[in-house]
């Protein structure tokens, strides 16, 4: 853990602070410190620099050198007809919403990831404890893991938005992002229905239509990718016969089906 270097109000978001860390194990870490201190609200952000233990899903290690955004975001507690179980893919869909205001068009990976021109640059990874929760984000602005870097059996090749290192000023970057954000998650919560939602985000999933991987726990699925469900789980078609025979799936790792 670290000391705070610094800690503004973001302009035009009465409100809304960002902790910016030159250094430290994660955002998250840090997040959680300052929500244990009582010293952040909902809607305050932590951002670092450069992680020397960042993590994502299943506590796998998040590759975190200098240029890159790596943030932990006090998610607003709202009232919703949504259910918690979606909170994953709000977020994602928030955030490709906010990503778009800067002229980026992303895909969402079921269920956490983001896609740019078919290569991951980014990931969520919600965690809750005693009823807070907060939304990791790692955004590969300006570059991305090497191969040798990537798990073994990486789904998607890495990839980043393309950024300018060396203009890239990465505390504004995600002091404008995160006002979009907000406000996108804010609507999400406030104005859609569960059919709403679950239209919108099918529209914005990646894979969806096409023939599909599932690798679970419980084992491996194969189908078409049909949509997501209501409580955020994979819906697959496998096609015997005209009316299809659908499949749920709650956890694992979707990825294109290749046939020989």
């Amino acid at each position: 853990m670290c000391k705070s270097v610094s800690c503004a109000i973001l302009p035009e978001s009465a409100g809304l602070r960002t902790f910016s860390f030159e250094s430290c194990t994660s955002a998250l870490d840090e997040m959680w410190s300052l929500i244990e201190e009582n010293s952040a609200a909902h809607g305050d952000s932590v951002i670092c620099h450069v992680q020397t233990r960042g993590r994502g899903q299943m506590g796998r290690q998040w590759f975190s050198p200098s240029g890159n955004l790596y943030a932990a975001w006090y998610i607003p507690s709202v009232e919703s007809i949504l259910k918690k179980e979606l909170l994953p893919l709000v977020i994602g869909l928030s955030l490709k919403r906010a990503l778009a205001e800067f002229g980026f068009q992303l895909s969402i990976k079921w269920p956490n990831d983001l896609i740019y021109n078919e290569t991951k640059i980014g990931g969520i990874l919600i965690e809750d404890k005693q009823g807070a929760q907060v939304a990791g984000i790692g955004l590969n602005l300006c570059s991305c893991p090497k191969p040798a870097q990537m798990r073994e059996f990486s789904i998607v090749p890495a990839g980043s938005l393309g950024l300018d290192r060396n203009t890239v000023d990465v505390n504004v970057f995600w002091s404008e992002l995160v006002k979009y954000l907000y406000s996108s998650y804010i609507y999400i919560l406030c104005n859609f229905s569960l059919i709403d939602f679950i239209r919108e985000i099918n529209l914005n999933m990646w894979l969806i239509g096409e023939k599909v991987r599932v690798d679970s726990s419980n084992g491996v699925n194969y189908g078409v990718f049909s949509g997501i469900g209501q409580c955020g789980e994979i819906l697959l078609i496998n096609e015997h016969g005209e009316q299809g025979i659908e499949h749920k799936v709650s956890s694992g790792t979707i990825s294109r089906l290749i046939q020989d």
